[in-house]
């Protein structure tokens, strides 16, 4: 119990590490995550994640704290069965998005910091053996990032950056998303498999490098599928390692300013119950 006033309890702790692959660009990701979860009385939920970033292509290997992630869920139905809750949150910059390497803005792709503060909303649905979650996230400003290609033209890796989309002062689009995934359990085993489609409604937009007009990114909206699966195994009543993995299986959108192409993912985390 960290306040008997309050009754604010923290209720788990969770750390995690991911290796992250964007195949066409050559780019990994290194992503390491430590998730609070915190309670007052039966149905206030806070959530807080801190994670850090290394990023590693033929640009650069840039690293750092990535956005903090903070939530807050409100259960409005639950029994022995099936729970419904709703989610308010937030994504907190730990930069502008601009990280240089040699005095040159760096794309998106290895940007530890998306640059932005980005509203979250969802409502969930969780049974014994289901989940369904819908959510909604937006970017509420523009970031600094000042990649584009002209900068790169006397740099060795000049034939490289073409493969990035422009990002200068990015302000992404619309996300709409849904979860849906379908778990088994074994004993101290857990098992679950699902999906998990996001849909661009709208283009990101960047400023113009030949006019310095505010454009809108071609291709940039469109929907992504994602495949999930993971495994559980319970060590003990507090204790509980986990391993999952996640792969894009489709991809409506030609170009992702943003960075956010990851097409693969593989994570192992323990989780400790208080």
């Amino acid at each position: 119990v960290l306040s008997k006033k309050s009754n604010l309890r923290l209720r788990s702790l969770e750390i995690s590490q991911s290796v992250a692959y964007y195949d066409r660009l050559d780019v990994t990701y290194s992503l390491s995550l430590v998730d609070f979860n915190f309670s007052i009385g039966e149905k206030n939920n806070f959530q807080i994640k801190l994670p850090y970033q290394i990023a590693m292509g033929p640009l650069a290997t840039a690293q750092g704290l990535n956005d903090v992630s903070l939530s807050y869920t409100r259960t409005l139905f639950a029994n022995e069965r099936q729970q419904l809750s709703i989610t308010l949150g937030t994504k907190i910059p730990t930069g502008d998005g601009n990280v240089t390497k040699n005095g040159l803005s760096l794309p998106m792709f290895y940007q530890p910091s998306l640059g932005t503060y980005d509203l979250i909303a969802g409502i969930s649905w969780v049974s014994q053996n289901w989940h369904f979650a819908f959510g909604y996230q937006q970017a509420l400003n523009e970031n600094n990032n000042q990649f584009n290609w002209g900068i790169w033209q006397a740099a060795p890796q000049a034939d490289d950056v073409r493969k990035y989309p422009v990002s200068r002062n990015l302000m992404r689009g619309l996300d709409l998303m849904l979860r849906v995934e379908k778990s088994f359990q074994f004993a101290n085993w857990s098992f679950f498999t699902g999906f998990l489609p996001i849909y661009r409604f709208t283009r990101d937009v960047i400023t113009s490098p030949q006019t310095g007009e505010r454009v809108d990114t071609a291709g940039s909206e469109g929907l992504v599928v994602n495949w999930l699966i993971g495994f559980g195994y319970r060590l003990n009543t507090h204790s509980t390692f986990k391993l999952s993995f996640a792969r894009r299986l489709y991809r409506d959108r030609d170009i992702q300013p943003d960075g956010l192409a990851r097409i693969q993912l593989l994570t192992v985390g323990y989780q400790f119950n208080f």
